[in-house]
């Protein structure tokens, strides 16, 4: 999939619809919408609400030329900047199944983070929020979708990090 939306954009095709196209012929569904994140806005969020407390399961080691990702982040209760937050969530190296313990970590850290940027406390941090992710993203998605996401996304129930698209919930 990855190489799919990389040579799209080599060649100066619309990357996103190509890889939009790929994934409906895999999953036999046409995909909704999409949303293309550049990677320094995922950093850049962390660092506007001032880092992200997460547990990590296991040391990382993050020594990955190719992605210019290089630290050690120990097992335990962690802060997280974006930098190192991105390390986390891109190590797949030390996981005995590979991609899917990144994947379940991804996962994990984005709960943690989103419970952490719904609290309170970083409420003064919307507007700086919304402007890196108003010039980091490129999405079909249209405001009244995003403003929908959004509005969910805040109900988002911070015990059970569960998100319900429907009207009740």
């Amino acid at each position: 999939i990855n190489c799919v939306y990389y040579k799209a954009r080599e060649r100066g095709a619309n990357a996103a619809q190509e890889l939009k196209d790929r994934v409906t012929e895999l999953i036999g569904f046409e995909v909704d919408c999409y949303a293309v994140i550049n990677l320094q806005a995922f950093m850049d969020v962390v660092d506007a609400v001032g880092g992200i407390d997460y547990t990590v399961q296991q040391e990382v080691w993050m020594d990955d030329v190719w992605q210019n990702l290089f630290t050690y982040i120990p097992a335990g209760k962690q802060h997280l900047d974006g930098y190192h937050a991105m390390c986390l969530v891109r190590y797949r190296a030390g996981y005995a199944d590979a991609d899917l313990g990144r994947i379940e970590i991804q996962h994990d850290f984005l709960k943690a983070a989103a419970k952490q940027m719904i609290s309170l406390g970083n409420i003064p941090n919307i507007g700086q929020i919304i402007d890196i992710v108003k010039n980091s993203v490129e999405t079909d998605l249209t405001e009244d979708n995003i403003r929908f996401y959004a509005a969910k996304f805040m109900r988002v129930d911070k015990e059970n990090k569960t998100l319900s698209f429907t009207d009740n919930g």
